[in-house]
């Protein structure tokens, strides 16, 4: 390729970038939501093409494609050939999965079709009579066996959000619809043979892939008829009420419905019908447990159940368990706090203060050795909602020093400068400057974590740092400082860019913020205008 030709194409893919990562967002969002709510979708994949893999494909297909038809190798001409800078794929366990997917996807309103090609093998024709397919569509044999469904789509932002910022995202995508076993014998093929720069590997190498493909698709084949047997199984987001074969046996069911609780995100009403199955199965064992004594063993079981009334919306069973071991003496941190949570969610602010401030009084007298950071973190949350910010200012700072895990230190310095923020509007007599230094020492900390880990920044944690860089800059202005000013407002203005790209339709609170924000820069480049 000549040099001035790969300059332009690196300059237009650093131009559509970001309307790639527009799209990016977009398609996770969409089907993220599709496979919410399809269970024939097993797993999808999303990735923006790397520069390099760009080069290597129009180096290798589409320069020679374009030199064979007499085509000027212009940089429109090229990318109007290319269709795959964003490729998203959905997996399926079975094949008899992909002709409903397939319907699924064409119906969808997001999606406006462009392209349509089923790749399979040239010995078994008959497998694309299940799909409905236009005149138009591609119908493409191979003699390696593969069996897959390509498709081009445009994206269709049918929501509010999206109507503003069409501009934002790039005008197509790819999507293959395949297999489990399809998809690796892809992934791997494609990595061997088409990334290898060693031709005269090619040849021996495809009759190799082409022989496991047919023996990929007569598993594909055997699979479908197994799960087409009839076989009484329960779904695997049910809770199984069989009897127990010893008292432990209740106290591991009630982990096991919390744990599916908390993957699967059930709401309450679910959370409640499987509390009162549990209770009708184990009403004898219950009453023996609530009515036990004081040994360890009966105060993890009392906690474990308080815990299952307190996250299935119990609240008032949950507060009495709680209350009863902290009265018998157990003052456990995490006995404390989950009191705690309880009588806020009751509304009784005063009684969750009071067990906030046992918690805090126990962490000031033990040097606990073990790491607490979730502890830490629900401590802070708790403190926040009942608008004890000096309480959410300890606690989070508990959290950064508790825990060497890069994702969970971000989490604390972000929750920090947060709660922070929170407790200087409400303190005025402090000298603002200093804390503010204090804060940007977290922030930069924190920033320096997710460059040195590659952790992306969430909405609400650009949220964060652009109100703190705000607020900043706004002090500095006050002051007089206008140089500090303008190098604060550019940082505001970055995350306030991230946040943006990353706003999520469904999320109006943000969506609110990133207004209300917008509007303060507004209003401070004014006012250093008029000074």
């Amino acid at each position: 390729m000549h040099p001035d030709l790969e300059l332009k194409i690196r300059k237009y893919y650093s131009d559509i970038y970001p309307q790639l990562s527009g799209l990016e967002l977009w398609a996770r969002n969409t089907f993220s939501e599709l496979c919410l709510h399809e269970d024939h979708v097993y797993d999808f994949d999303i990735r923006i093409k790397a520069i390099e893999s760009l080069l290597e494909k129009i180096d290798k297909k589409i320069i020679p494609k374009l030199e064979k038809n007499q085509t000027e190798l212009s940089t429109d001409n090229i990318f109007k050939e290319i269709d795959d800078f964003l490729g998203v794929r959905i997996m399926t366990l079975v094949p008899g999965s992909l002709p409903i997917l397939h319907n699924r996807l064409l119906n969808m309103s997001r999606l406006k079709e462009k392209l349509i090609s089923i790749h399979y093998p040239d010995t078994q024709p008959h497998r694309i009579n299940a799909f409905q397919l236009r005149k138009e569509s591609e119908r493409r044999s191979n003699l390696n066996g593969y069996f897959g469904i390509h498709y081009v789509f445009h994206p269709n932002p049918v929501d509010e959000f999206y109507e503003f910022s069409k501009e934002r995202l790039f005008d197509r995508f790819e999507l293959q619809l395949r297999t489990l076993m399809q998809h690796a014998w892809s992934e791997v093929q494609h990595k061997v043979i088409y990334k290898s720069n060693r031709p005269d590997y090619s040849l021996p190498l495809d009759a190799q892939f082409n022989q496991l493909a047919v023996f990929i698709t007569s598993c594909d084949d055997c699979l479908s008829s197994l799960a087409s047997i009839p076989i009484d199984v329960t779904p695997t987001r049910q809770i199984q009420l069989t009897e127990s074969q010893s008292d432990f046996e209740l106290i591991n069911r009630i982990q096991d419905i919390i744990k599916i609780w908390e993957e699967n995100d059930s709401p309450i009403d679910i959370r409640q019908k499987e509390t009162i199955e549990l209770e009708k199965e184990n009403q004898e064992k219950i009453n023996i447990l609530l009515a036990s004594t004081t040994t360890n063993d009966n105060l993890i079981q009392k906690s474990e159940l308080a815990e299952l009334y307190l996250k299935g919306g119990f609240l008032e069973k949950s507060y009495s368990i709680y209350k009863e071991i902290k009265k018998i003496g157990n003052k456990e941190g995490w006995i404390c706090l989950r009191l705690a949570e309880t009588c806020n969610k009751l509304l009784k602010n005063e009684e969750a203060l009071e067990n906030l401030t046992a918690l805090k009084n126990y962490l000031e007298e033990k040097d606990l050795q073990e790491q607490q950071a979730d502890l830490y973190m629900g401590a802070a949350m708790c403190s926040w909602s009942i608008n004890r910010f000096d309480y959410a200012v300890f606690f989070s700072e508990k959290e950064i020093t508790s825990t060497k895990q890069p994702k969970a230190l971000v989490r604390g310095y972000i929750n920090f400068i947060y709660y922070k923020l929170a407790l200087l509007e409400t303190s005025p007599t402090y000298d603002l400057i200093a804390e503010y230094e204090l804060l940007n020492d977290k922030s930069d900390a924190a920033l320096k974590i997710c460059e040195d880990f590659d952790i992306e920044l969430t909405p609400e944690k650009c949220d964060t740092l652009m109100y703190f860089y705000t607020s900043w800059s706004a002090q500095e202005l006050h002051e007089g400082n206008t140089k500090k000013y303008e190098e604060l407002i550019a940082i505001a203005n970055k995350f306030m860019k991230q946040l943006y790209s990353k706003i999520s339709s469904q999320n109006r609170l943000l969506k609110q913020c990133w207004k209300d924000h917008t509007v303060t820069l507004v209003a401070l480049s004014a006012n250093l205008n008029d000074s």
